[in-house]
């Protein structure tokens, strides 16, 4: 099974899609396929990987932005997000979040579900804020940036529109 993500690096886009291959990875970079092997170095964020027959060092650590890179002595800001939820973002006419907005909005009407998060509580980037149900499936809505949660509009098996404030941030 493929897992589709959306990547931000130096203002750049790229549809990136990773998918298990028994002991390889292959990785689509905006519909151009890769294959990967890799080695974690430590257990901990030290890889070696042989990208299409070339062997690369990288240093890998969750970051406030997504993931920091460290490749050939270079560094690297990486934002990650999941596919679906950036193209329900860019459906949605909210666009990607950011730290300016300081709120996490309803990327379509639906009902929540759950809610992981309490007022006062730091979530990080890719954190699970709450569950909605839209169009008969559940829906994660995750941290896109890190933050503290100021308020939380909506309460469990409340009704949202499109755009409604879920969460505000500090």
């Amino acid at each position: 099974m493929v897992k589709t993500y959306h990547l931000e690096l130096d203002g750049k886009s790229y549809e990136v899609g990773i998918e298990n291959l028994n002991g390889t990875v292959a990785v689509t970079v905006n519909g151009k396929r890769h294959t990967v092997d890799l080695v974690s170095l430590n257990g901990g964020g030290a890889l070696s990987i042989l990208l299409d027959g070339r062997s690369y060092d990288l240093e890998v650590k969750e970051s406030e932005k997504g993931l920091s890179v460290f490749a050939s002595g270079q560094h690297y800001d990486l934002l990650v997000e999941e596919e679906k939820l950036f193209r329900a973002r860019q459906l949605s006419g909210t666009g990607k979040s950011t730290s300016k907005e300081k709120v996490v909005r309803a990327p379509m009407p639906g009902l929540i579900v759950k809610i992981e998060v309490a007022v006062g509580q730091e979530v990080h980037p890719g954190q699970e804020l709450l569950v909605m149900e839209a169009m008969k499936m559940e829906n994660e809505i995750k941290a896109v940036g890190a933050g503290r949660v100021k308020e939380i509009k909506v309460a469990q098996r409340q009704p949202v529109e499109q755009n409604q404030v879920l969460i505000t941030f500090e």
